[in-house]
């Protein structure tokens, strides 16, 4: 068999075997909290269980067995397979554990620790040797058994690219760890456990799950149709023959990346019963429309696909498209194209073959792993895997009916009985999901990446391994997932983003294989989310397991902010990479006003203009109403999730902590000459710049009634300010702050030049500020909290439908310009980023239907 991209060979290293593969865990002891110090797990002392597979995708397995080692040996491999080891390790010690890991012709390999990649084999990317994470130093996690995974895939090539070469190559992986420093030692069984916790084995049941079936899986183009847990691929590639270099070989939504596509996209079902999306060469008349259907069972299980040549100018001939076949993430497989049968066969090894039959071909070339058809103004392709050997004429009818039943199903299912904006908001956030939702072997399941064009995989290997990760942007996504019931992809998104937390105790800014901003985070809305994801899953009943699963690191994080950025009693920004630190590595951004910055989430905001950061303390020098808010929310909404699984006791010291900080707001960051509250310097100065982070104090009840008033009449139903009109109607409000919330006060300096969080208008800022006025609304009894909620829900429904109706765009920031004039009528940033949806969300949260 071979692979449509061969893994580069593995590097053995006898003297120095992880080389850039090693990374340090460092867990000194902390005070008890949950289950860390619980007794042994069942079977504690016998070993690790390792399960080998008949396939290299993980999938139907040989043969499972106790092993007392943290290592496999398979010599002389010859065919194509996967192995893994689960259990639990002990670290039963406040000390330095160091993994020292070996591989050896392995294809794909990656080991975790309790979430953490602590080793990998370097074929999906190569960290650079004392840089970011490597080595990687956790810290101030709790002692304790944790879950352990060791995945390794071996697809049958050898080093050089020939496949069932001789007798076979040796694949070894072994794992052993040096504590404190000490000399390189075996893991001791007496340290091991065979089986993972019970609610890993619930999270694996979900997240393994959700791997299968044909979608647009891979992260870097949407021109990829790839099914799991295969790894074969169809791709779809548009040409100019004139213009070798307009060649469009990969497409994302937005145009950050530098492809020369521009595609529009429609429906996308979650079960990928229909997709549709347009896509045209950039500067070109050439313009396709894509269409799929992925059918799960019945007589016709496969993929139906139907591609329509909508414009190709006055030279058709000068444009084609290619259909190919491919395997990602190296998975084994073979591609045959036969030109007779207009066919492309995919035979991913020991799992069932596939073979995509144009039926109406007419003139077409082939290549070894291609059809390539020319363009014709408004010719139709019709393909399918389905019922290979049917008559085409009747087929092709009963492919376009499928496609278009499949069609009328999803519109049906986004809009029926809903008005047409309501219908419109669904598709959009629908849209802003499923788009997003990816696959990558680097994560334990499927997540959703801000948008397809963002990557922080350091020197990946292959763009088949691109994705990145954001704190706050990520936990928006699994709110957005769950509110339009895309329940799985919210929770298993939700725990690839909480367990990319570092061992220091925060969810990083930036997170993807491995690699962690380890100095800073970013809002903490984790637990928020957290509370409205399990009400939208059923209640505790149904989904509090989830919580169960992760409330120890949502504690951890809040914990941290007491740790290193409380200053006499408020939440201060800063910048605190002490495993760089340690490691004398002085080339670094880190420790600076800018990293400080990042970590606030509104990196540019006028609120941090000025340079007023302590390198000596890690901090701006400033208490952060916003993140002070932010922070007491966390620890009330901790509280309650810690009350509803039974843990009283932590529970109270929660809502104790959320009660001192509350009392720290009110007493130090309300100006009554601003009337609203505001960030102030440690010196005691008031900072009389004003955005929606001044909001936020309501979320956490820190405001008297008299004070939410003020707030809401003077800053949020301003014009001059916040722009939102009483009634929602925009009334009063000037074309340059059109449809209201920018994200500076439009009355500050900076809102006229615009930029980033100079003055653009930002979902998340919308979402923090409706459940500010929720809570006031609540809490409060304030009549006037109600119609302001109200209002800014239908302001931000219309302005996401502006992009959304116009472009087909969700936006990473929106132009607060009735005309976004400024923007060529479009998005002001990423022109799909998920969290754009946020503005829509609200109308859904308010029932405005």
């Amino acid at each position: 068999f071979t692979t449509s991209t061969t893994p580069p060979p593995t590097t053995h290293h006898p003297q120095a075997p992880m080389r850039s593969i090693v990374l340090l865990l460092l867990l000194p002891l902390l005070e008890a909290d949950g289950n860390a110090l619980a007794g042994p797990p069942e079977g504690a002392g016998r070993g690790l269980t390792q399960t080998v597979f008949r396939t290299a995708a993980f999938v139907d397995p040989a043969y499972s067995t106790l092993v007392n080692r943290t290592g496999m040996i398979f010599p002389g491999a010859t065919a194509p397979f996967s192995a893994e080891i689960t259990g639990q390790i002990n670290l039963n010690q406040a000390a330095t554990f160091e993994f020292l890991c070996n591989f050896d012709g392995t294809s794909l390999a990656f080991v975790w620790v309790d979430g953490h990649m602590v080793c990998h084999d370097g074929k999906a990317f190569n960290t650079k040797i004392g840089g970011f994470d490597n080595p990687l130093m956790v810290r101030n996690r709790s002692m304790g058994w944790r879950p352990l995974r060791i995945r390794l895939m071996y697809n049958g090539s050898s080093a050089d690219n020939r496949a069932d070469a001789g007798a076979g190559a040796d694949v070894s992986l072994s794992v052993l760890w040096s504590i404190d420093g000490g000399g390189a030692a075996s893991i001791p069984p007496s340290v091991l456990a065979p089986t993972l916790p019970v609610l890993e084995r619930k999270r694996d049941a979900l997240q393994q799950g959700m791997i299968q079936g044909w979608g647009s899986w891979l992260h870097h183009s949407i021109l990829s149709v790839v099914n799991l847990p295969s790894g074969m691929a169809l791709d779809i590639v548009m040409c100019q023959v004139s213009n070798s270099s307009a060649c469009v070989t990969f497409a994302a939504i937005e145009s950050k990346l530098p492809a020369p596509a521009r595609p529009r996209v429609g429906y996308h079902a979650p079960d990928r019963s229909y997709v549709q999306m347009f896509v045209g060469l950039q500067f070109q008349p050439f313009n396709i429309s894509i269409e799929y259907s992925y059918r799960q069972n019945g007589e016709a299980r496969g993929i139906d696909l139907r591609l329509k040549f909508i414009s190709c100018g006055t030279n058709c001939s000068d444009y084609y498209v290619d259909i190919l076949g491919s395997f990602k993430w190296y998975m084994p497989g073979r591609v045959d194209v036969d030109s007779a049968s207009s066919t492309i066969k995919l035979s991913p090894f020991r799992l069932g073959a596939e073979t995509l039959r144009v039926l109406n071909p007419g003139q077409f070339r082939s290549t070894n792993s291609s059809l390539r058809f020319v363009a014709s103004q408004g010719r139709t392709l019709v393909a399918t895997t389905a019922a290979p050997g049917r008559d085409p004429r009747s087929e092709i009818n009963a492919v376009n009916v499928r496609l278009d039943r499949a069609r009328e199903a999803e519109s049906k299912r986004l809009g029926q009985g809903l008005s047409s904006d309501m219908r419109d908001t669904l598709y959009g956030i629908n849209g802003a999901i499923m788009w997003n939702l990816i696959y990558t072997p680097m994560e334990n399941g499927p997540l959703m990446p801000v948008s397809r064009s963002w990557n922080s995989v350091q020197n990946y290997v292959t763009s088949d391994f691109t994705y990145t990760m954001f704190d706050w942007d990520n936990f928006f996504a699994s709110h957005l997932a769950a509110a339009v019931n895309l329940t799985d992809a919210a929770v298993s998104n939700f725990i690839q983003t909480i367990k990319s937390i570092t061992a220091d105790g925060f969810v990083p800014n930036i997170a993807a294989a491995g690699f962690k901003s380890e100095d800073r985070t970013e809002p903490p809305v984790g637990s928020k989310v957290l509370e409205a994801l399990i009400e939208f899953c059923g209640g505790y009943s149904e989904a509090g397991w989830i919580a169960e699963l992760v409330i120890d690191d949502l504690v951890s994080w809040n914990d941290w902010f007491f740790r290193r950025r409380e200053y006499k009693g408020l939440i201060h920004l800063g910048s605190t990479n002490f495993e760089k630190e340690i490691r004398n590595i002085t080339d670094t951004d880190d420790n600076k006003m800018q990293s400080a910055r990042y970590e606030s989430g509104l990196d540019n905001s006028p609120m941090y203009d000025g340079e007023f950061y302590n390198n000596e303390t890690h901090s701006m020098e400033m208490w952060d109403v916003g993140f002070s808010s932010l922070v007491a929310a966390d620890s009330q909404s901790i509280a309650n999730i810690l009350r509803r699984i039974g843990r009283p006791d932590e529970s109270e010291r929660f809502g104790a902590r959320a009660d001192a900080l509350v009392k720290r707001i009110r007493e130090e960051l309300w100006s009554e000459e601003l009337g609203t509250f505001v960030n102030k310097f440690f010196n005691g100065t008031l900072i009389k710049r004003v955005s929606p982070t001044s909001f936020y104090p309501l979320m956490a009840n820190a405001a008297t009634a008299e004070q939410a008033e003020q707030m809401i009449a003077s800053w949020l139903f301003n014009a001059s300010r916040f722009c939102i009109s009483s009634e929602g109607d925009f009334s009063g409000n000037t074309d340059e702050c059109y449809w209201g919330l920018p994200s500076i006060s439009a009355d500050d300096p900076a809102f006229p030049t615009l930029g980033y969080w100079r003055g653009f208008v930002w979902g998340p800022m919308a979402m923090l500020t409706y459940w500010s006025l929720e809570v006031a609304a609540d809490a409060l009894d304030l009549e006037s909290a109600r119609r302001g909620k109200r209002a800014l829900a239908l302001q931000m429904q219309q302005l996401m439908l502006s992009q959304w109706r116009e472009n087909a765009h969700i936006c990473e920031n929106y132009n607060p310009h009735r005309t976004a004039d400024t923007s060529n009528g479009d998005c002001t940033g990423t022109q799909f980023y998920h969290w754009g949806g946020l503005t829509g969300l609200l109308s859904l949260l308010e029932g405005l239907e």
